[in-house]
């Protein structure tokens, strides 16, 4: 009986508390957050979605926090006012700042770069990027994703990147009804929720993969959403209030357009991308893919050099596809080598010490040690030495990688015979 009359005590107390303003239960304190959350974005809204979310709030108060809808109101007032509502990105038209990053980011492709800057100086006149659906066609390991980054740090845009391929649902592009458990919007709406701007740029990959299943067809799904004149009004099943998406610059992604359906290519504005020829893929190599791999596999800068003659020769012989994903896959393989070779004979990780005012490297040397046996496995064309004594290990294989190859403990040679003395006292390693 005393517990009783203390459980009425302690309600009748919480009550006077909320009447007084002294304390908010979790229902208030939820939508005061909604307000507060809304109120910034409320005047750039459209009117549509200004109406919603006032009349979802005032269904939100009147809801018991027990009662099933409250929970879907709820998730639906917390995708409605965390949208970017008239929130976009400064762009940038400049066309040297284009030409410097598409140089730095990618290697030849001047056809490709000429179409991006003359598409950047049109939006400049135009003061917009707007109204532009590009599609870029070429085969695998060509660029055409990191292209697409590109262009969103040449325009200062916000960058999204989903794959269709072999999408068959429609709900993830228009969004779920909220009738069913556990609907959620579409990847557009999660796009301008993750990017939190209007104008973001949004990478479509592999379009030309599209499936279809029993529940409709992506193809005609992306038909609203890719058409500049529908697009301003996109319309997700989830939110079921209109969306502008004119302000998106789309890119996508496609190995070949025989799949992709005609009503969709028309939409889209085709650059083609034909891949490298031998005298860039050794310049991509040596720019980007083998200080990527030497990174990657932890082995130190000055330890290991792959020769001229063994890198062409993996590119003649065994990398003649258009693009360098392959001949990436074999530098990392031959720089893997290359590292057990190195902690085959002993080396390892030592902490340096670098002194206040480097006048000379002082630092520890890379001590050389001969390996017991004469033959094991390593990777192409590549010298190691280590500059202690006067003998040096080389790669001397000149095979490629894929293949079995030996490596042989040579007698020391004079420089440009394919090895090299080496002082790692910056790389911090020794053996």
């Amino acid at each position: 009986m005393k517990e009783q009359r203390r459980m009425i005590l302690m309600e009748q107390l919480k009550s006077i508390k909320r009447e007084l303003g002294l304390e908010r239960d979790d229902k208030s304190t939820l939508i005061q957050n909604f307000q507060e959350k809304w109120e910034p974005r409320k005047a750039a809204a459209p009117p549509e979605v200004q109406k919603v979310v006032s009349a979802e709030l005032d269904k939100l108060a009147g809801l018991e926090p027990v009662s099933p809808e409250f929970n879907v109101t709820r998730t639906y007032l917390e995708w409605l006012t965390c949208l970017p509502w008239g929130v976009t990105s400064k762009e940038t038209f400049d066309i040297k700042h284009a030409q410097e990053v598409l140089d730095a980011d990618h290697y030849g492709l001047q056809d490709v770069k000429a179409r991006i800057l003359e598409f950047i100086a049109v939006s400049r006149l135009r003061g917009s990027a707007q109204g532009k659906i590009l599609c870029l066609v070429g085969p695998p390991g060509v660029g055409k994703t990191s292209i697409g980054r590109s262009i969103a740090n040449t325009l200062g845009r916000k960058y999204f990147r989903f794959s269709v391929g072999g999408l068959y649902d429609v709900a993830e592009i228009k969004g779920h009804r909220r009738t069913y458990v556990g609907a959620m919007p579409g990847k557009m709406v999660q796009c301008l929720k993750s990017t939190q701007s209007s104008n973001p740029l949004v990478l479509i990959d592999e379009i030309d993969k599209l499936g279809r299943g029993h529940t409709g067809d992506p193809a005609s799904a992306l038909l609203e959403l890719l058409d500049p004149e529908q697009n301003s009004g996109f319309l997700d099943h989830y939110l079921d209030v209109p969306i502008d998406l004119s302000k998106v610059l789309f890119v996508c992604t496609a190995n070949v357009l025989d799949t992709i359906p005609p009503p969709l290519l028309d939409r889209m504005e085709v650059i083609r991308l034909s891949g490298y020829t031998s005298d860039e893929k050794r310049a991509i190599a040596r720019r980007y893919l083998e200080p990527q791999a030497r990174t990657d596999s932890g082995v130190p800068e000055s330890s290991v050099q792959l020769l001229q003659p063994a890198l062409d020769n993996l590119i003649e012989e065994y990398c003649r596809e258009a693009g360098v994903r392959n001949l990436k896959k074999h530098l990392d393989k031959i720089y893997r080598k290359a590292a057990f070779k190195l902690v085959q004979q002993g080396a390892k990780l030592v902490a340096v010490e670098r002194p206040a005012a480097p006048a000379t490297d002082t630092s520890s040397n890379f001590d050389e040690h001969q390996a017991d046996s004469p033959s094991s496995s390593s990777s192409t064309g590549t010298s190691t030495s280590c500059s202690h004594s006067s003998s040096s290990d080389s790669f001397g294989s000149n095979d490629s990688s894929s293949s079995s190859s030996t490596m042989d403990s040579s007698e020391p040679t004079e420089t440009g015979t394919g090895t090299t003395s080496t002082n790692s006292s910056v790389c911090g390693v020794q053996y």
